[in-house]
């Protein structure tokens, strides 16, 4: 059985809507195990992800936004150390454009460190075919269009 790990942003929307649902369907679909690291818990360290890999086959990490410097760190040590772990980066927001009206206001520093990660992800997710469209041209990376996941 293979573990999914999911890393999201906050607890709010974009845990539930964009990480955490859609991966218990996949996982309701492949019979794999979901591992959930909350946004605010402490990272697993190289140490515990070696054990995960011997015990289990995880196949990949679904992350959301990263704009802090350990953050980016993090992810650039991971991807050295589990070069066979695929990274899948998740977005719902432009987020290096938010609208005029938003209280989000990302600095050059936040956004370097987005670009970063974007670059080290192997797939990118999002909510829309537009979003798609502005993810190919800032980061010539093809996303796949995930709508958000509703349960009526």
């Amino acid at each position: 059985m293979s573990v999914i790990t999911i890393f999201p942003a906050d607890d709010g929307g974009c845990k539930f809507y964009r990480n955490v649902q859609p991966v218990e369907r996949y996982a309701t679909i492949t019979g794999d195990a979901i591992g959930l690291c909350e946004h605010d818990g402490s990272m697993p360290n190289p140490a515990t992800w070696g054990k995960l890999q011997k015990e289990h086959d995880v196949k990949f990490v679904l992350i959301s936004r990263v704009f802090s410097n350990e953050g980016r760190n993090y992810w650039e040590r991971f991807k050295r150390l589990f070069p066979d772990v695929k990274i899948y980066m998740d977005w719902d927001d432009l987020l290096w454009k938010p609208h005029s009206t938003s209280s989000f206001k990302p600095d050059a520093g936040c956004l370097k460190n987005l670009d970063i990660v974007a670059g080290l992800a192997d797939r990118l997710i999002c909510s829309t075919t537009p979003l798609a469209e502005s993810l190919w041209h800032r980061y010539k990376k093809r996303a796949v269009v995930l709508p958000n996941m509703i349960d009526e």
